[in-house]
This record gives C-alpha cells, sequence and structure tokens, in this order.
C-alpha cells in the first residue's frame, strides 16, 4: 500500500509540474503579444487600419495621422508619436500617455476620461478642447494652459460643462 501511495504522489506531482509548464506557456504567449502598428498615409494622413475598440498602438509612430472627428475609444496610444497630427473634433477617451502631441491640432478635441500622464502638448493646437475625468497630468501644455482638478484650462478652453468650485483658477486666463 505504501508503495501504490507513492506512486499516485508522483504521478500527481508530474501532472501537475505538466499542467505548470503549460500555464506557463500559455502566459508567455499572450505577454509577448506585438503591437501592429498601422500605416499613415503621408499625403493624407489615413490610417490603416481604422482605430477600433480595444485595439493596441503603444509605441506605435502616427506621425501626421488625420484622426478628423474620429471615435478614439479604449485605445492604447501609450508612447505613441502623434507629431502633427490632426485630432480636430476627435473623441479620445484611450490611454494617452506619454504621447508626443507636437504640432498635433486638437482643436475641439474631446478628451473626456483619457489617460494623459506625460503626454507632450506644448506646441499642440487646443483651442475648444473639452476635458472631464482625465487622469494624471501632462508633462507639458501650451503657455497659459493648465492641468486642474482633472480638466486642461486656458484661454479658448470648453468649460460649458465643468465643475471648477473648488479648483484654484487664480492667474489662469480663460
Amino acid at each position: 500500500m505504501t508503495r501504490k501511495l507513492v506512486s499516485v504522489r508522483v504521478t500527481v506531482a508530474i501532472l501537475l509540474a505538466v499542467a505548470g509548464i503549460w500555464a506557463a506557456g500559455a502566459g508567455a504567449a499572450s505577454a509577448s503579444a506585438t503591437v501592429t502598428c498601422p500605416t499613415v498615409n503621408p499625403s493624407n494622413g489615413d490610417v490603416s487600419p481604422p482605430p477600433a475598440a480595444g485595439t493596441d498602438w503603444s509605441d506605435c509612430n502616427l506621425t501626421g495621422a488625420n484622426f478628423y472627428d474620429t471615435p478614439l475609444t479604449d485605445l492604447d496610444l501609450s508612447g505613441a508619436n502623434l507629431t502633427d497630427a490632426t485630432l480636430t473634433y476627435a473623441k479620445i477617451s484611450s490611454n494617452l500617455t506619454d504621447v508626443n502631441l507636437s504640432g498635433a491640432n486638437m482643436a475641439g478635441a474631446n478628451l473626456t476620461g483619457a489617460t494623459i500622464t506625460g503626454a507632450i502638448m506644448a506646441t499642440a493646437t487646443i483651442t475648444g478642447i473639452v476635458t472631464f475625468n482625465t487622469v494624471g497630468a501632462p508633462a507639458s501644455l501650451p503657455t497659459d494652459w493648465e492641468d486642474i482638478d482633472s480638466y486642461i484650462l486656458g484661454p479658448s478652453a470648453s468649460v460649458s460643462y465643468a465643475i471648477l468650485t473648488k479648483a484654484d483658477l487664480a492667474g489662469l486666463d480663460l
């Protein structure tokens, strides 16, 4: 009986080891999934394939991309290069962590719910930008613009629905 018990324990140990190797392999495969970056047509900025919710375009070069009036919902754009991109009137509730938006036209864009931690926006055009409940703070903003209480505020910011009852707006040009 002792020999049978040892045999059962060895069999169970082998099965658990094989299952562990299989699970680790499956985890490694999903962790090493590659990002497939879209192509940007240099003559008109069209992006192919177009953005879809859940898409991972982290660290992609989207220089000059045209997202005019495009919903960019639930995308991972972290670390992407959106230099000189057109985001006019785009609805962006995505991950923009460490995104380069230098020279981007974001006039009238809606960033409600977007993660903007570390985003480079100093030379972006953000006239009429709409923000509410943004996460994090950008690395830079244009002159006279500030990130206050999850809003990007400055000259010509859209503050129609902003709740700023406790915000310190001293010295801010609205």
